[in-house]
């Protein structure tokens, strides 16, 4: 099947659409090339045909799905990425989209202003996989961008999009890694200022590269690592959501909580906590922040403007 989604219906708010399959990077921890094959794009006609009829069914947001997804290349045309994300963006109707996982050797300025010029459809978030901050890890980890060359990638998306909210994937341990490269990767964390941080000790998988090589450090210095860059990323979290405090913010209301309240995600993907009447679950409203916290933030519900 060249596409999957959830099973729509009016009740169901997202669907997952797959526009890749596989991957050619062969990151030297990861054995997704080993298991799904070479990467193959799908047709950007039937891409934007399913969403169109996800959207006609009810659904109010599109995630993009690939193991690399803004590699994407249309196997008719050769149209790239961006093309691909304003054909979604010019579909008719009121939803978001938004997509994972990209890979930073693939974020461009044509991405990043498409994202701009249809902020009502594409979501200001983007998760940005670091791995590490040290250049000699990423290496290693065959991630072919140094870290200088991610953080300028930082600097161009936060100068077009001021507003982006960037989550991202951290492993720490990774073998060869000392304690200069960890406090690389923290000190990276600390300039780009990430709301989400995903993070592991890392694994070895058979078949990959990185399985054959040596790793001396101790597992107990790895759990000190994680536990420390998990603390500076809550920490972290905790100012990226209060950077929503006082302003209207547009979200879409997801559900009704045990404790009566409604949870909502905003375009910046940050839990939205607030009081409001079952009918508003499944629609978009808006929404005055009030506090934040490190996992998600509190507001009221603004009332529509009365003509």
């Amino acid at each position: 099947e060249l596409l999957s989604s959830r099973n729509i219906s009016k009740e169901v708010l997202r669907s997952f659409v797959k526009i890749t399959s596989g991957c050619n990077n062969y990151c030297s921890y990861c054995i997704v090339p080993f298991t799904r094959g070479q990467e193959t794009s799908h047709p950007m006609t039937s891409i934007v045909k399913k969403i169109t009829e996800d959207i006609a069914n009810g659904v109010k947001e599109i995630t993009l799905v690939g193991q690399n997804v803004n590699s994407y290349t249309d196997p008719e045309t050769g149209g790239r990425f961006p093309e691909l994300l304003e054909a979604v963006a010019q579909i008719k109707g009121e939803f978001w989209t938004r997509f994972v996982s990209p890979h930073p050797k693939d974020v461009n300025r044509q991405m990043v202003e498409v994202m701009a010029k249809y902020k009502d459809k594409l979501c200001s978030w983007i998760h940005f996989p670091l791995q590490s901050g040290s250049t000699k890890i990423l290496e290693l980890m065959k991630r072919t961008y140094t870290q200088s060359e991610y953080l300028e990638k930082v600097k161009m998306i936060r100068t077009i999009l001021p507003d982006v909210f960037l989550s991202s994937d951290i492993i720490v341990g990774f073998p060869g890694e000392t304690n200069e490269d960890y406090l690389e990767t923290r000190d990276v964390m600390e300039k780009v200022s990430f709301s989400i941080v995903y993070s592991f000790i890392y694994s070895p998988r058979r078949y990959t590269p990185a399985a054959t090589m040596g790793d001396p450090c101790p597992l107990a210095v790895k759990q000190d690592r994680l536990e420390k860059l998990q603390l500076h990323a809550k920490e972290t979290a905790f100012k990226e959501n209060s950077r929503l405090v006082g302003k209207i913010e547009r979200v879409l209301v997801e559900k009704k909580m045990p404790d009566g309240r409604l949870v909502a995600k905003s375009t910046g993907n940050v839990r939205v906590f607030f009081e409001g009447l079952d009918e508003l679950i499944g629609t978009f409203v808006n929404v005055r922040v009030l506090e934040a916290s490190r996992s998600s933030v509190v507001g009221v519900l603004k009332p529509a403007e009365s003509c």
